[in-house]
């Protein structure tokens, strides 16, 4: 049956709220905001669907799973599954009921997500959540399931006040300080201090990745993995931003080396200071959900 088919088929509760949960889910998608159940279940009341407890929308979420999936064969192309974004609010992740999807989008049986840990399952749940949001082609399921663009939330969710970008002029340049090895040695040294991201033994410095980027400290057990970006002391404020961002760049080459190679894709990036940093560093590191560690005063 073609995803057009078992879009318009159906009317039963779950088939009608599908349709109608359907556009808002391809707007949350396009503006990268997942939508928990109680949020879509006011929308839909807004808009004259009857509402339900959140539990009674697993059929309808499973229905846009469907669709996903024959979206797949009917485009040629993988599309993302859509019902990945309808998370829970207090997990922010998909219900188990979204796991027979990612089952089969993985080429897994049902059986061997069930057997996964919770930190496994939940960094696949997670994953596809992504990869929704770094979809480009939801204009174009939109056009072959002949949704009317009207029929879209409309967007510019907020998402509250711009933080402006380090200067670049003043990034770190030249050869590595003192301060900066004997921090990134002391971490490599030291993996009971980051026990919070996994238990580790002692890591690697100076790691090169798949995609040629070069961590201070690598830590690695087989089944987690860790990249330290460490900032010294005399590191400037600009020089700390970076490595926010850097981290975001190493968390996400870690998680597609972990794909890649059929694994959880589980993979952080911290970033390790010598003093507490600044407030506007904090509220960046938050926003990109960045973890922020600052060393012992002592490590020497």
């Amino acid at each position: 049956m073609s995803a057009r088919q078992i879009f318009a088929n159906g009317e039963r509760w779950g088939d009608v709220t599908a349709r109608a949960a359907f556009p808002v889910l391809l707007r949350r998608a396009m503006d990268g905001e997942p939508i928990t159940y109680g949020g879509l279940d006011d929308i839909l009341v807004a808009r004259g669907q009857p509402g339900a407890i959140a539990i009674a929308y697993r059929y309808a979420a499973g229905k846009v799973g469907d669709i996903c999936e024959a979206l797949s064969d009917d485009l040629g192309e993988r599309i993302p599954l859509l019902n990945a974004i309808i998370v829970n609010q207090g997990t922010n992740l998909p219900s188990d009921g979204v796991d027979e999807y990612l089952a089969r989008s993985l080429g897994k049986t049902p059986r061997a997500i069930k057997r996964l840990s919770s930190e496994h399952r939940d960094a696949y749940a997670q994953q596809a959540i992504e990869a929704v949001f770094a979809f480009d082609g939801w204009d174009r399921v939109r056009r072959h399931l002949r949704i009317p663009f009207s029929d879209l939330e409309k967007g510019n969710p907020h998402r509250g006040k711009p933080i402006p970008p380090p200067d670049p002029k003043r990034f770190a340049t030249g050869p590595e300080s003192a301060a900066h090895k004997a921090l990134k040695a002391w971490a490599a040294e030291h993996p009971t201090f980051f026990w919070s991201f996994g238990k580790f033994n002692k890591a690697k410095t100076e790691k090169i990745l798949s995609s040629g980027d070069r961590l201070d400290v690598l830590f690695d057990n087989g089944m987690n993995m860790l990249a330290v970006e460490v900032k010294a002391r005399s590191a400037p404020a600009e020089e700390i931003q970076r490595g926010v961002y850097q981290c975001i760049k190493y968390r996400a080459i870690l998680r597609a080396m972990q794909l890649a190679a059929a694994k959880a894709p589980n993979g952080n990036a911290v970033l390790l200071l010598e003093r507490k940093p600044l407030q506007s560093v904090i509220a960046l590191a938050e926003r990109l959900a960045v973890s922020i560690v600052t060393a012992p005063a002592d490590l020497r």
